[in-house]
């Protein structure tokens, strides 16, 4: 009976009871909240550190696996049958000698004994061998390294051939593993779980996949790079058993859980209690003017209680004036032009001049941009003279002095940020692979690309309009010359080589 006379004084005091839902609902929205920080954050944190301890182990058997391997090659190198070949430069014994290597060491799938590099290269275009060999037969023990042959990729390993006593180098031991060799270091710890894959960086190009085995099953990943072979790197996604395997921690939220509900028990009793005492005071106060409450309709007990609430509750409202002076033209900049790493969006409508000048007006006012100039470059966009000038405009306006490197590629615009002594910031007018439509800015501060939130603070240094003032110069620097002379002297060419340039659209 309690319990119902209680309900029937909750509808006689809507206020009462909208503050119950709210306060209920409010308290759904807490435990939420609470169960995302408590329970599901912690636990990605238990399962990305057993991602990391999982990719550290895997990378250290593969080391581990690779050090074995050079450690039994070098020994091999000084079997005296192998020097006896090396120094008699016989060719059956050192035939001999390769196929009782292959018959002791069955995971090899090809070794050679060889006086002398040109012996190699005379009958092979394989640079990855030519490479280590090049090295071993300077005395030096080079990392392994891998070239994709056909369709399947393989494992070159070279070690210098040294006389007992003298220390001569008398020739080289080039021995080739396929690749899926790996599994034999991973197989272990791994179990069948999770997916694994080894990649391998050469110079001046990007990862490649050399091996990989399992399944990719989720997001959860760790790349580490190998410690003993230079340009590998290893990465373990671990697979969905891992997210059951591991427990959610479950104590803090539900002692958060109890105390909510404990708090909610209590408001909603001391909310009831005052619904109660509320009609008892209206109505006494009925009764006392002659009125009872049972003879009036619901219709016109809701007004009398309505009333009876206003009379008692005090209602203070704040005006607080608005400064139209502080609010800012959100269309001047377009937010959607500023993306994670680089400005781009539609040009003479989103990328404008007076955007292009204002950029440059910014990072020409940036902390410590006096100390270095900028450089400046542009691709071969039909908006981008125009935008460039007025990027560097801006810059010139602030003080600060430009580099012009004028249209190039972003390669080369990146290339010039390293080159040029004095320079280690820039930015380059470009959108990229966007259509030409498009334009933007590509910017590097610090020979760094610029982040997501230095993105997201250059705009709002934008929108502050706070420049300096001041008048740089701007001097002009071709560095296509130093970028061909740097490719040239990085590339070693083996062969003759037939060249077909496709320029595209591009610079």
């Amino acid at each position: 009976m309690k319990f119902l006379l209680a309900l029937r004084n909750l509808t006689k005091t809507p206020l009462v009871l909208i503050a119950i839902v709210t306060m209920i609902a409010y308290s759904v929205f807490i435990t939420q909240k609470l169960y995302q920080e408590q329970v599901i954050e912690p636990w990605k944190k238990n399962i990305l550190l057993h991602v990391d301890v999982t990719a550290h182990m895997l990378e250290k058997e593969v080391s581990d696996y690779f050090t074995k391997i050079k450690i039994d090659l070098k020994n091999i190198a000084q079997q005296r049958n192998i020097l006896q070949a090396m120094e008699s430069g016989n060719k059956a014994e050192t035939e001999e000698a390769q196929k009782n290597l292959l018959e002791k060491w069955p995971l090899m799938n090809g070794a050679l004994l060889l006086r002398s590099l040109g012996e190699y290269t005379a009958h092979s275009e394989n640079f990855v061998a030519s490479d280590l060999l090049r090295q071993s037969s300077a005395g030096e023990y080079p990392a392994p390294a891998a070239i994709k042959l056909g369709s399947t990729w393989t494992i070159y390993i070279s070690t210098p051939i040294l006389m007992d006593k003298t220390r001569k180098i008398v020739g080289s031991l080039l021995v080739s593993y396929p690749a899926n060799v790996l599994t034999k270091s991973i197989k272990k710890n791994r179990g069948d779980a999770g997916f694994i894959e080894i990649h391998q960086t050469t110079r001046r190009f990007s990862p490649k996949a050399i091996f990989s085995t399992g399944k990719r099953s989720t997001d959860l990943k760790k790349t580490v790079p190998i410690t003993t072979l230079a340009g590998w790197e290893l990465s373990y996604t671990a697979a969905s058993s891992a997210m059951d395997d591991i427990p959610k921690p479950m104590t803090y939220f539900l002692a958060s859980l109890a105390g909510i509900t404990l708090l909610n028990i209590v408001l909603i009793g001391l909310l009831v209690r005052y619904s109660l005492r509320l009609t008892e005071s209206i109505e006494k106060l009925f009764r006392a003017s002659s009125i009872s409450s049972t003879d009036l309709p619901p219709e016109q007990l809701n007004k009398l209680v309505a009333e009876k609430l206003s009379s008692i509750k005090k209602v203070v409202t704040t005006n607080t004036p608005v400064d139209s002076n502080t609010s800012t033209s959100s269309n001047q900049y377009p937010a959607e032009v500023f993306r994670n790493y680089d400005i781009r969006g539609k040009a003479q409508s989103q990328i404008t001049t007076d955007f292009a000048e204002a950029l440059g007006k910014t990072l020409g006012s940036r902390p410590g941009a006096l100390d270095a100039p900028l450089a400046v470059a542009a691709d071969g966009r039909v908006t981008s003279p125009e935008l460039r000038a007025a990027l560097v405009k801006g810059i010139l306006s602030t003080g600060s002095n430009v580099i012009d490197l004028g249209c190039i590629p972003t390669p080369v615009f990146n290339f010039g940020i390293h080159h040029i002594s004095r320079v280690n910031s820039g930015v380059i007018v470009t959108a990229s692979h966007n259509p030409p439509e498009d334009n933007g800015f590509k910017i590097i501060i610090d020979e760094n690309v610029m982040a997501a939130d230095e993105i997201a603070q250059l705009a709002e240094a934008m929108h502050s309009a706070q420049w300096q003032e001041g008048s740089g110069h701007c001097d002009k620097q071709d560095v296509i010359e130093a970028y061909c002379s740097a490719i040239q002297e990085d590339v070693v060419v083996t062969r003759p080589l037939h060249v077909i340039v496709d320029c595209a659209n591009g610079v």
